[in-house]
């Protein structure tokens, strides 16, 4: 059986691994590609998303509120980075709202399946 420590171990080693490549594509100059539409969007809220869980397995109880509210600030910020500091990208509010919901679907799944894990 595998220690509950590892998997905390690695639920914040993937939110850090996972955290830097959303900081890195949302600080590129050239935005990802469309490869369907509102591809953008389904990124946003997958990564988001992932990140919400990932928050909620390597924290304690306690941090999940404010890291989940931390996500939703970083979210928005990178947005507005966006289109304050990079003249080739824009700032949308869509894509605020496909984080937030992102952050809101991953952390409602990840606070409810806890519930039914073995806590530390």
């Amino acid at each position: 059986m595998i220690k509950l420590s590892r998997i905390y171990i690695a639920a914040r080693l993937l939110f850090v691994l996972v955290f830097l490549a959303a900081l890195f594509a949302g600080i590129k100059s050239k935005p990802v590609p469309q490869v369907v539409p509102h591809f953008d969007l389904i990124l946003h809220c997958g990564v988001f998303a992932v990140l919400a869980v990932l928050w909620v397995f390597s924290v304690s109880a306690t941090k999940w509120l404010w890291g989940l509210f931390g996500l939703l600030v970083f979210g928005a910020g990178l947005e507005l980075w966006q289109g304050w500091m990079m003249p080739a990208r824009t700032a949308s509010q869509v894509d605020m709202a496909a984080n937030g919901a992102g952050v809101i679907l991953g952390g409602s799944f990840a606070v409810i399946l806890a519930r039914f894990l073995p806590h530390r």
